[in-house]
């Protein structure tokens, strides 16, 4: 790789992760417009407590809310991978989206590991990451790169 190369596919992996965060972040406030906030959970809520107030939430959360969460997760990542693939000029599809995908799984797994979550939605959450950015990857593919 040329250093053009390697600048491209750094900028394409933050952009990604700029824009894959974005869209989490959006699906994640929608779903709760949709589904409902924690009940007590406030911006001045002390850390221990508002811990607490999210463990219940997801405890009593329906299945749907929880799903909803999941496929916010694999569009932020979906949108990341395709980001990061249009910047960059490498020949390797899932270089940049592989990227990406390793460091929203990484979030995911603090994300377990912080609030515990039904079993199902831990394995789910956890293999949804890498199909998600090389899906988005491989659909630039056809495309010329921004860069």
């Amino acid at each position: 790789m040329t250093m053009s190369e390697v600048k491209n596919t750094a900028l394409g992996v933050v952009c990604g992760l700029v824009s894959g965060a974005t869209v989490i972040a959006g699906l994640e406030h929608v779903g709760h417009t949709i589904f409902g906030t924690p009940k007590g959970l406030h911006k001045d809520t002390p850390y221990e407590e508002a811990k607490e107030i999210i463990r219940a939430h997801v405890r009593e959360a329906s299945p749907l809310s929880l799903l909803w969460v999941i496929g916010a997760h694999g569009c932020g990542s979906f949108v990341g991978g395709y980001v990061a693939y249009k910047f960059s000029s490498s020949a390797i599809i899932g270089r940049s989206a592989g990227v990406v995908g390793s460091m929203f799984l990484a979030g995911g797994i603090a994300n377990i590991a912080a609030i515990p979550h039904p079993w199902w939605w831990s394995v789910c959450d956890v293999l949804v990451y890498f199909p998600t950015a090389y899906a988005g990857a491989t659909i630039v593919t056809k495309q010329t790169p921004l860069l």
